[in-house]
């Protein structure tokens, strides 16, 4: 995958929403409660997916099944 700026962009609405509950390293969050976020603060789902394939790309998260893993590498992007 090329990595583009609006990638990026996603991602980081992504860790500002795991910023708002509180994740901490280690901790998860279920995919479709991010999408639906995501969707809510006026995102496309494509945009999402997007999103989530720039962060596992970058270390940010990891993701397992049904759920995406904050990493401490992510969490340290939050600042």
């Amino acid at each position: 995958m090329t990595l583009s700026a609006a990638a990026e962009g996603h991602a980081r609405k992504i860790l500002a929403i795991l910023k708002d509950w509180n994740l901490h390293p280690g901790e998860c969050q279920m995919l479709k409660v991010i999408e639906k976020d995501f969707i809510d603060a006026g995102g496309r789902l494509e945009d999402c997916v997007e999103g989530f394939e720039y962060g596992v790309e970058k270390g940010w998260w990891n993701l397992s099944g049904f759920e995406a893993f904050l990493t401490e590498k992510g969490a340290a992007e939050m600042i």
